[in-house]
């Protein structure tokens, strides 16, 4: 029993790492996104904050987002 604990402690801190990994790159994205437009001296469009919590339905939606984001910039 005690290995399952741990098993679950361990899955747990990686989704809280991964998801704190997302919100940052998500916020860079945002950077390069806003320089972007300001260069180009074009209005931005409305920002979307998506709250990324820690579970998987979450991550794994901020996942996809994040690189739908990397393909267009």
């Amino acid at each position: 029993m005690d290995s399952l604990v741990d098993h679950n402690a361990q899955y747990n801190d990686l989704l809280n790492y991964f998801s704190s990994y997302l919100k940052d790159m998500i916020a860079m994205i945002g950077q390069v996104k806003a320089l972007t437009y300001c260069l180009l001296n074009v209005p931005p469009p409305s920002n979307k904050n998506i709250a990324i919590t820690p579970d998987v339905y979450s991550v794994m939606g901020a996942c996809k987002r994040t690189h739908d984001d990397i393909k267009r910039i």
